[in-house]
């Protein structure tokens, strides 16, 4: 978990604040912000679960039984606005878990990462690469099924990488 001091509370940027399982050492720092698709501060660590907890039953309810099919690894097509399309790259935790270990990661932070994925897999969340025309490159993130217009083929996702994430 990324967690960037701010004087007498912690910022916490998402997707962090939704892998997060590990809230202990949170427990003495007064004031907390998530900051992500919208930005919250909260008093304490249950408040910043309790809120994780009512969001993501929000999300698990609009799930439709074609998000319920989609698994990793995979892709997916997110259309964010009428003019940004997301295009997912899913990655499980064991190639997660391995990316880190290749980067550089001892075997304990890579675990620790592998853990987090499963659990926020456990909730609704997948874990991967992004792409989009405003970032081509693509970024790790993560995003919850509700949010999945498409599943798509390696072919689709290919193509729209050729065509620069149309």
């Amino acid at each position: 978990m990324t967690v960037t001091p701010a004087y007498d509370h912690l910022v916490l940027n998402d997707p962090e604040m939704m892998l997060a399982t590990d809230f202990a050492a949170l427990r003495t720092v007064p004031r907390i912000t998530a900051i992500g698709t919208f930005t919250v501060t909260v008093d304490s660590p249950e408040q910043l679960m309790h809120l994780r907890t009512r969001l993501e039953a929000e999300l698990a309810a609009k799930v439709q039984d074609y998000q319920k099919a989609i698994s990793s690894p995979g892709y997916v097509l997110i259309e964010w606005t009428d003019t940004l399309n997301i295009y997912g790259e899913l990655v499980d935790a064991m190639t997660a878990y391995g990316q880190e270990r290749a980067s550089g990661a001892d075997h304990a932070e890579a675990k620790l990462l592998r853990r987090r994925i499963l659990n926020a897999e456990g909730r609704g969340w997948f874990w991967g690469r992004f792409y989009s025309s405003a970032e081509p490159d693509g970024e790790l993130g993560c995003t919850h099924r509700a949010h999945i217009a498409h599943a798509l083929t390696r072919d689709e996702f290919e193509t729209a990488r050729q065509e620069l994430w149309p």
